[in-house]
């Protein structure tokens, strides 16, 4: 993971940590055991809902390594270019 990553992570833990605290100070009736568990249940209801849409990011496809056929395109518009002015013309 790179540092970025661990930095973005820490950080969000520590706002949701901070969030909570502060909401548990403000409003003590929130935070009871019931509330907990009905937050708790929901969150995972939530990222298991979002993952299994979203899916993972999995390998390239095998097309991707190819070279594509605008690259092919590119090359004979060059060549003909570079040939003329490697003549004079």
């Amino acid at each position: 993971m790179c540092i970025q990553c661990a930095a973005g992570a820490m950080t969000a833990v520590a706002g949701a940590s901070g969030m909570r605290m502060w909401l548990e100070a403000r409003f003590p009736w929130l935070m009871g055991p019931r509330t907990k568990k009905i937050v708790r249940r929901s969150l995972v209801g939530v990222g298991l809902l979002v993952a299994g849409l979203l899916g993972g990011s999995g390998a390239a496809p095998a097309s991707a390594t190819a070279p594509s056929s605008v690259t092919h395109q590119r090359a004979a518009l060059v060549a003909p270019v570079a040939a003329r002015s490697a003549t004079g013309r």
